[in-house]
């Protein structure tokens, strides 16, 4: 750990149309449960070195056009409920091994992100109660992680452009 690394005893954090802030490291904020993150056109990342973030209980990040990744180890946040990600043109995939390292996860609303080429690489979590995404085509054509989604009550799929999609017989 850099000691010289100021940490904030903040628990709620909401950064609104920031265009000067490209990255955004989560190390400083240790005791933070509610992340919003609106309209940061400049944002390229969100991340951690310093896993898990143990207090992290609600991350919300739209229209940062410019979000490339969430880097670093992942987002290792072992508490965190409730993960919203939208208007995020350039995000190539969500969180990585969501599976393992959000298993408390039980609301995930992703839309608006053209770019994630895989909804879930590594898996959604299986406590996860409600699925909100809009998706096109490319992400609708591989629908591998519906079947281990025991506990989910509540599912919402907006497929705009998938006209071309006539059924999913492997779900």
């Amino acid at each position: 750990m850099n000691d010289r690394l100021h940490k904030y005893d903040l628990v709620e954090l909401l950064i609104h149309s920031c265009d000067s802030l490209t990255s955004l490291s989560l190390d400083v904020f240790p005791n933070l449960r509610n992340l919003e993150i609106y309209y940061c056109r400049n944002l390229e990342s969100v991340s951690m070195s310093e896993a898990p973030h143990a207090a992290l209980q609600c991350l919300s990040i739209r229209g940062c056009s410019k979000l490339v990744s969430f880097a670093g180890e992942g987002l290792a946040a072992p508490n965190l409920t409730h993960l919203q990600v939208a208007y995020c043109d350039k995000l190539e995939a969500l969180p990585r091994d969501m599976k393992s390292l959000l298993p408390s996860l039980h609301t995930l609303e992703v839309y608006c992100c053209p770019n994630i080429c895989r909804l879930a690489e590594g898996g959604l979590p299986p406590n996860l109660k409600s699925l909100d995404v809009g998706i096109g085509e490319q992400q609708m054509r591989d629908l591998s992680w519906m079947p281990n989604l025991h506990a989910l009550a509540h599912l919402i799929i907006n497929g705009l452009g998938c006209e071309n999609i006539k059924s999913y017989p492997e779900v």
